[in-house]
């Protein structure tokens, strides 16, 4: 993960133990540590994510992708700015990130073709073009 976001996240572990200390015997699920929690501990209902992931993106008019999408979405932007000289290298990182075991899911199914990635391909042409 990026740097900014493990310090983001060590920050957040340290207010995670402050709430824990601060309520006490009303915390609910002993040393068990979830990044998201309802206040005193115990893991929110498996749909609360969706829900509120739905109402964010309605709220700021982001187009709404499921949470899964982001997986694809992230895969794909990751390879998107990249140079073809590094592609090898790229592709075994995202399916690292994804965590993959195999490179073929990654590249047949997470990783997609935008309109950025076929112009740029597209461009590679020119160069056959009479002067």
């Amino acid at each position: 993960m990026p740097k900014w976001y493990m310090e983001e996240l060590a920050l957040y572990e340290e207010e995670w133990h402050r709430e824990k200390d601060f309520l006490g015997d009303q915390w609910e699920d002993g040393d068990r540590q979830f990044v998201f929690h309802n206040g005193k501990g115990k893991p929110y209902y498996y749909q609360h994510s969706t829900k509120w992931w739905k109402r964010f993106c309605e709220r700021h008019s982001i187009r709404y992708i499921k949470f899964h999408g982001l997986c694809h979405s992230s895969g794909t932007l990751l390879l998107e700015d990249e140079d073809e000289s590094n592609f090898d290298a790229i592709l075994m990182a995202i399916q690292r990130r994804l965590g993959h075991a195999r490179l073929s899911t990654t590249t047949d199914i997470y990783v997609h073709v935008t309109k950025k990635v076929k112009k740029r391909t597209a461009g590679k042409f020119d160069k056959f073009a009479r002067k």
